[in-house]
C-alpha cells in the first residue's frame, strides 16, 4: 500500500543511493522516535541531518512538520508540508498539509483545493474523505460533510481516523451519544491505541461526561512512561490521578457528573479533534488539529 494505492513490485520506482543518502533513513526515523518521547529539541537536530543528508526527500520535510506541530509552531510547521508536496505531490503529503491548513485558513478554501488534488490521484484514499468533510462542516455545509464521510467509511469500515472524524461531526450537531459511541468504535479500531483513547476523553470531556473521561484517562496514565506527556495531558484535561484532582471540570452550579449535553452548536465552540494515521496522524491522528479554543493537544503516540 502506498499512498492509498497497490502498485505491482515490477512497476515499483527504484533509486540508487550514495552511502551518505543511505544513513538518512537512521537520522530520520530516530527523529521520529524522539518526538514520540516529547524530546523535539533532539527530534529536530537528528531530522536536521536527514535533510541535509537527502534534501529532496519529501518525507523528511514533512517529518520536520510534524516536528513543529508538536512544539506549538504550525506557521513553521506549513512550511515544511508545502516543501514536501513540492519535492512529491502525492495523495498522503497533501492530505497531511492540508490538514495543517485547516489551523492557517479558517475557510478551509486551502485545504479544500489540496484535498481535490490528492483525490485526482487517489479517489479511493479515505482519510482524504474524511478530511474534506471537516472542511464542508467548517463552512456549514453538513450535508456534504455527512456525504463524504459515508464515503470515507464505506472505502475504509475500520478505520480509526474516519471514526474519530465522525465523532467530530456528531459532537458540532449537539448528538452526543453518536459522538462518543463513534470515538469509542475508534479506540476499538485501533486496537485501544493511546492515540484514540486520548480522542475518546476528548469527546467525553466536550460532553461533560467527566467520570468516563477519567477512566479513559487512568487508562492513558498507565501506559505512558514520558513524564512530559503526562505532564501535558494533565494539564489540559485539568486531572490528577494521583490525586484525583479535576480542576474547572464542573459545569457552574451543577453536578458535572448529571450533566448530560452540553450545546454543540457549531465548531468554533466543540471540542478539538486528535488525528492519527500515518505521517499526518498527529497533526494532528492525532496530530491534534483544534477546532476549537481552547488549549490543543498535539500527540501521536501511534506513528504507524
Amino acid at each position: 500500500p502506498y499512498s492509498g494505492r497497490v502498485t505491482n513490485v515490477e512497476k515499483a520506482e527504484f533509486f540508487v543511493l550514495s552511502e551518505l543518502q543511505a544513513a538518512a533513513p537512521y537520522y530520520g526515523i530516530s527523529a521520529l522516535a524522539m518526538l514520540t518521547q516529547r524530546d523535539t529539541q533532539g527530534a529536530l537536530g537528528f531530522n536536521k541531518i536527514a535533510v541535509g543528508l537527502a534534501p529532496n526527500n519529501p518525507y523528511f520535510r514533512a517529518g520536520r512538520g510534524m516536528i513543529f506541530i508538536a512544539s506549538g509552531a504550525p506557521t513553521e510547521a506549513l512550511l515544511e508540508f508545502e516543501k514536501a508536496v513540492k519535492k512529491r505531490g502525492d495523495a498522503v503529503t497533501r492530505t497531511n498539509l492540508a490538514e495543517i491548513l485547516l489551523m492557517a485558513d479558517p475557510t478551509g478554501r486551502r485545504s479544500e483545493a489540496e484535498i481535490q488534488i490528492a483525490l485526482n490521484d487517489t479517489p479511493d484514499f479515505a482519510r482524504a474523505h474524511a478530511v474534506l468533510a471537516i472542511v464542508y462542516l467548517i463552512n456549514r455545509e453538513v450535508d456534504k460533510a455527512e456525504q463524504e464521510l459515508d464515503l470515507a467509511e464505506r472505502l475504509d469500515p475500520t478505520s480509526p481516523v474516519v471514526a474519530m472524524y465522525w465523532a467530530q461531526f456528531y459532537l458540532a450537531q449537539a448528538k452526543n451519544e453518536e459522538a462518543i459511541s463513534k470515538a469509542q468504535d475508534a479506540v476499538r479500531f485501533s486496537g485501544d491505541s493511546v492515540t484514540s483513547l486520548i480522542g475518546l476523553a476528548q469527546i467525553y470531556q466536550s460532553t461533560a461526561r467527566y467520570s468516563e473521561m477519567r477512566e479513559v484517562l487512568d487508562r492513558v496514565y498507565a501506559r505512558i512512561e514520558s513524564p512530559a506527556i503526562v505532564r501535558e495531558l494533565r494539564e489540559v484535561f485539568q486531572y490528577d490521578p494521583d490525586t484525583g484532582d479535576d480542576e474547572a471540570l464542573a459545569v457552574e452550579g451543577e453536578d458535572a457528573d448529571d450533566t448530560e449535553d452540553v450545546d454543540q452548536n457549531s465548531l468554533s465552540e466543540g471540542s478539538e479533534l486528535k488525528l492519527d494515521d500515518g505521517l499526518g496522524g498527529g497533526l494532528g491522528g492525532g496530530q491534534g488539529s483544534g477546532f476549537g479554543g481552547g488549549k490543543r493537544l498535539n500527540i501521536d503516540l501511534n506513528l504507524k
